[in-house]
């Protein structure tokens, strides 16, 4: 899946919860701010005269009041205490005269009668005029004035009889007072809802249920008073108005197009985003098929500009070891098809000695001590030859280290006086060595050390002439160790000296007096000592011949 469809389906997979979670929320929400307020209304009715009121007749409190022909026992009809005047009915007797500052006009019917009838009298409690005449509204006696607390919400602020400017009937409120035994002295009074009541037992101070119907919506509210005796120690609330049919559809679509916007949005961020990326593919690719000799390009300052850094840093080090392995396989490559004739010339030389050796056994003669001294010189070459190949081979993998074990130089140099010893013997080269008392360690890998040491012995004899002389000597001052082989052979032109260690090449002497050498001996003795931090010297020597120097750091 893409990197866009991706993001796309998360967001919505995470946008749907959270639409649902907040429309449940404002829900959630809506209906306790209704609850409280009603709550509020409640507590400030009743500390608003209602008390006193429902103390002076607790039988027949109850806000809005009963119109006077339903207290003297009428027909109830619709009653719709807030309903507006004219409509059939028992409303049509109520009318805004009979809400004082305190809430509803307490007064006998009579005396509210007789005020309907005298047309130049105020409603009582509600306006009285002020220094210029005009009429103000009095405050209530505690700072309160009811009238403006409504239960109804504020767009039915407009219409104290309830209806809203163009909207319909508004909400019907209903309040009724209880004793702390949850029974009311009014035989009206509806009965104390049980979850209501469970609620208030358990120690709350208020609760609240809101019921939907077919058409109406009825939230009912019980609210304890701040006095805890009396018959009116607590109350119930109930207001009934229209449910509100498409509330929840319209938060529904208002948060899912709040949510295809953030989602328009954060798909239209995204996109500069998954074209660099798809360019930086591309690059990669580019940059793959050419063996990341090619980079890729670097633009911007941010996460996927490091990204390319990293590409690029990367392709560095792979390039790097491609060249390596490259460069080994032509260097092995090239050993192979340079040392193939090397190999095969003195291998069949050393058959052709073999070869007259066994015909003169056949015919009973003793085989000639010069074709025995070709024979064993030839071997002992070849098994430097194969020796010099493995070290090179070894050199040449690429490996920048190599192993530092400690080692004794007194048991290497007479190791390798030993194995030159036969071939000196019979080419009539005289070979000596002399190591101190005391041993002399150093740190190497000693398989190499002792190739590149049998390497310099191995030329001092092959090149040297019978009855010359070859010596190895040890020595050890100052924390540093000191090898000398030298001999009395022909030596080299000083012209010759700077390039004798270079691979492959041999001097003119070399090459006469053996063709078939590849020129590693003296390389592979210089590669050595430079991998071990050691220093190689080359020089002719006092004896006339070459001198070569291996000096580095003592092991204590």
């Amino acid at each position: 899946m893409r990197l866009r469809a991706r993001l796309a389906l998360t967001l919505v997979a995470l946008a749907v919860p959270l639409v649902g979670g907040a429309v449940w929320l404002r829900a959630e929400m809506s209906e306790r701010a209704s609850i409280q307020g009603l709550v509020d209304y409640a507590r400030l009715r009743m500390v608003s005269g209602g008390k006193e009121a429902c103390e002076d007749s607790p039988t027949t409190f109850q806000d809005p009041p009963l119109p006077p022909r339903a207290r003297d026992g009428g027909p109830l009809g619709d009653f719709d205490p807030l309903g507006p005047p004219g409509e059939r009915g028992l409303a049509r007797d109520l009318e805004p005269r009979d809400f004082g500052s305190r809430g509803v006009d307490s007064r006998p019917a009579g005396a509210r009668d007789a005020d309907a009838r005298d047309p130049n009298r105020r409603a009582p409690d509600m306006r009285e005029p002020d220094a210029r005449g005009a009429d103000v509204d009095r405050p209530d006696r505690r700072g309160l004035d009811p009238r403006e607390f409504d239960p109804r919400g504020p767009q039915m602020r407009g219409d104290r009889r309830g209806r809203g400017p163009g909207i319909g009937p508004g909400p019907r409120v209903e309040l009724w007072a209880y004793g702390p035994d949850f029974a009311s002295a009014n035989p009206r009074a509806p009965k104390f809802p049980p979850e209501l009541r469970s609620t208030l037992e358990h120690g709350r101070r208020d609760a609240g249920t809101i019921a939907d119907d077919d058409d109406e919506r009825t939230t009912t509210v019980a609210a304890r008073m701040t006095w805890s005796e009396g018959p009116c120690a607590m109350v119930i609330v109930r207001r009934r108005e229209p449910r509100p049919g498409d509330g929840v559809l319209v938060d529904v679509v208002a948060a899912g197009l709040l949510a295809s916007v953030l989602l328009g949005g954060v798909l239209a961020a995204v996109g500069p985003i998954v074209r660099r990326v798809r360019k930086l593919e591309d690059s990669v690719s580019h940059s793959a098929a050419t063996n990341y000799s090619e980079t890729v390009s670097v633009e911007g300052s941010d996460e996927v500009t490091d990204l390319a850094r990293a590409f690029n840093a990367a392709g560095a080090t792979v390039r790097t070891q491609i060249d390596a392995v490259e460069k080994r396989e032509r260097t092995l490559r090239s050993f192979v098809e340079n040392t193939t004739h090397d190999v095969m010339l003195p291998l069949t030389v050393l058959q052709g000695h073999l070869t007259r050796m066994r015909n003169e056994l056949s015919r009973g003669a003793t085989p000639e001590r010069e074709t025995v001294r070709e024979a064993l010189e030839e071997s002992h070459y070849l098994a430097s030859l194969v020796q010099n190949l493995g070290a090179a081979a070894k050199l040449e993998s690429g490996e920048p280290d190599v192993r530092r074990d400690p080692f004794s130089w007194n048991k290497l140099v007479e190791r390798v006086i030993l194995r030159h010893k036969t071939i000196a013997a019979e080419k009539g080269v005289e070979l000596d060595y002399a190591v101190p008392d005391e041993d002399v360690r150093a740190a190497g890998d000693v398989t190499l050390v002792e190739q590149a040491l049998s390497n310099v012995v191995h030329n001092a004899v092959r090149y040297n002439k019978s009855g010359g002389h070859v010596a190895v000597l040890l020595s050890a001052n100052d924390g540093r160790f000191q090898v000398r082989a030298f001999d009395d052979g022909p030596g080299v032109p000083e012209v010759e000296l700077a390039r004798i260690a270079e691979r492959s090449y041999r001097t003119d002497v070399a090459r006469a007096r053996h063709p078939d050498g590849l020129g590693l001996g003296l390389s592979i003795a210089k590669d050595v000592a430079e991998r071990h931090g050691f220093e190689l010297e080359l020089k002719r020597s006092e004896a006339g011949g070459l001198e070569v120097e291996f000096r580095g750091p003592q092991l204590v």
